[in-house]
C-alpha cells in the first residue's frame, strides 16, 4: 500500500516538473520570459557565445573576437549586425574558435591582439558551449540556455525595473589613480624570454585560425583597443606592440588602422569608459565603411 502511494507521489512530481517545464519553454517562446545577460562573469560569456551560436550566426556580417578589453566595445555602437565574441579574462583564440567550429558563412572578422594573447583558448568555456547532450537540446529548447536560467531571469528583470543609467567613469579618483600606477608598475619591467616564448606559441595557433577562416572566405581585420597614454608608453607595452607587429606584420596580415591621437579614458588604464568605448566603436564604423563597400548595407549599416 505504501508502495503504490509513493509510485503515485513520484508520478505526479514527475508529471508536475513536466508540466512547468512546457509552461516556461511555451513562455520564452511567446516572448513573456526575455533573455538575461546572466549574473556573473562567466554567464556572461557563456551567454554571449550562446546567442552567437543558435541566433545571430545567421545573421552576423561581423564579428569582434578579443578579451574584456573588446568585450566594452557595443555591437550595436558599430552596427546592427554586429557580434562582440569578446570574453572577460579570455582572449581571442576562444572567439576564433567559436566562428571555426560553427561553420557560418563569411564575413568580417575583427581579432584583439595584445598581451592577452599568452591566455590561449578556454577549454572550460568550449567544453560548456560544446556538451555532447546539452549542445543539441539547447539548440531546440531555449530554456536550457544560460540566458533563459530563472535565477539569471530575475536579476535581470531586477536590473531593467532598477533603470539605473551606466556610469562612464570611476567616481572615486583616487581609486582609478591608484589602479592605474598599479598597471603602470606591472608595465615597467620588459617580458622574459619564456613569456616571449609563450606569446609566440599562441600566435603561431591564432594564424591558424586566420589561415583556416581566410580559406572559408573570411575577411580578417587585426586590431587592438586604445589605452591610457601612461600605459601605452611603457617599456613592456612598447616591446610587445613590437613583437605582436613581428608576428604579424603588415604586410601579410590586415590591420585596423590606428585612430588619431587623442586621451582615452579608462577606468584602470586599459578598459575603455562607456563614452570612450563607444567613440572606438563609432571609429571602427568609419574605417570599415571607408575600406570595404561603403554603398552595400550588408556589410555595415550606418
Amino acid at each position: 500500500m505504501r508502495g503504490q502511494k509513493r509510485n503515485h507521489s513520484l508520478k505526479v512530481s514527475l508529471i508536475t516538473v513536466l508540466l512547468l517545464l512546457i509552461l516556461y519553454q511555451t513562455l520564452i517562446w511567446a516572448g513573456v520570459v526575455t533573455p538575461s545577460r546572466g549574473v556573473s562573469q562567466w554567464e556572461d560569456n557563456v551567454t554571449r557565445a550562446e546567442r552567437y551560436m543558435y541566433q545571430d550566426k545567421h545573421t552576423a556580417q561581423m564579428v569582434l573576437v578579443g578579451s574584456s578589453l573588446g568585450n566594452r566595445i557595443k555591437p550595436n555602437d558599430i552596427a546592427p549586425n554586429v557580434t562582440n565574441l569578446s570574453f572577460s579574462g579570455g582572449a581571442a583564440q576562444t572567439g576564433l574558435e567559436i566562428l571555426i567550429r560553427e561553420n557560418a558563412s563569411p564575413t568580417i572578422v575583427l581579432v584583439e591582439l595584445n598581451d592577452t594573447i599568452d591566455r590561449g583558448v578556454s577549454k572550460r568555456l568550449l567544453a560548456e558551449l560544446y556538451h555532447p547532450v546539452f549542445h543539441w537540446v539547447r539548440s531546440g529548447l531555449p530554456m536550457f540556455r544560460h540566458e533563459y536560467r530563472p535565477v539569471a531571469v530575475f536579476v535581470n528583470l531586477l536590473r531593467n525595473n532598477q533603470h539605473k543609467a551606466p556610469q562612464d567613469t570611476v567616481v572615486n579618483a583616487q581609486v582609478r589613480q591608484m589602479r592605474l600606477d598599479r598597471v603602470i608598475d606591472d608595465r615597467m619591467s620588459l617580458f622574459a624570454a619564456d613569456e616571449q616564448a609563450a606569446i609566440r606559441q599562441e600566435a603561431a595557433i591564432v594564424k591558424g585560425q586566420i589561415a583556416l577562416l581566410e580559406q572559408r572566405g573570411w575577411r580578417v581585420i587585426l586590431f587592438d583597443v586604445p589605452r591610457d597614454t601612461l600605459i601605452a608608453t611603457t617599456p613592456r607595452e612598447m616591446q610587445l606592440r613590437d613583437l605582436i607587429r613581428d608576428l604579424f606584420p603588415s604586410n601579410q596580415f590586415e590591420w585596423l588602422p590606428e585612430p588619431p591621437s587623442r586621451e582615452w579614458m579608462t577606468n584602470d588604464g586599459v578598459h575603455l569608459v562607456a563614452a570612450d568605448a563607444r567613440a572606438y566603436a563609432q571609429y571602427v564604423e568609419q574605417q570599415l565603411l571607408t575600406t570595404t563597400g561603403q554603398h552595400d548595407p550588408n556589410i555595415v549599416q550606418p
